[in-house]
């Protein structure tokens, strides 16, 4: 029987307590249900957001004098934060994760888009879970998402995902 593939969207609002601080027993929660939905067979893929956030714990930033540059500068520092607290959280489950950084310009040449769809395909064969996000770190205002539903739908096509959960 084929898997279904679900992609799941996970938003900044989702990830932080209202204070702004990352919600790690939520996150750990989340890897624990996506763990399970492996279980039953399905290929999961996770679309994520709160790099921004995750950096803003870690260093202070005056976001009033460069948006893009401070805006890349707190998603470069909390990305490697992010990701290291996924891979954490689905490690209790025996899980491997991987980190793709994505954004619209991948998705406009044909060899990249094959690349990008190669590489996630690979990841499902060996049951490792991609943690899709936008790379805000090269990402300028003209060719930036800014908005992970929009990407994770691109990614839902170019794996031919069964469903998407936003």
């Amino acid at each position: 029987m084929k898997s279904k593939r679900i992609v799941i969207k996970i938003g900044t609002n989702v990830l932080h307590h209202s204070n702004g601080k990352l919600d790690y027993k939520l996150i750990g929660e989340l890897a624990a249900q996506i763990a399970i939905i492996r279980g039953h067979g399905h290929d999961v893929l996770v679309v994520t957001s709160g790099s921004v956030g995750a950096g803003r714990e870690l260093c202070s930033v005056d976001e009033t004098r460069n948006t893009l540059a401070s805006h890349q500068i707190l998603a470069s520092v909390g990305q490697a934060r992010l990701i290291k607290i996924y891979a954490d959280a689905f490690r209790k489950h025996k899980t491997t994760v991987a980190q793709i950084l994505l954004t619209r310009g991948d998705f406009g040449l044909r060899k990249s888009y094959l690349n990008i769809r190669n590489t996630l395909e690979n990841l499902l064969k060996y049951k490792i879970v991609p943690i899709v996000n936008e790379n805000d770190t090269t990402a300028t205002t003209e060719i930036k998402y800014g908005d992970n539903d929009r990407l994770a739908a691109r990614v839902s096509q170019i794996i031919s995902a069964d469903c998407l959960i936003l």
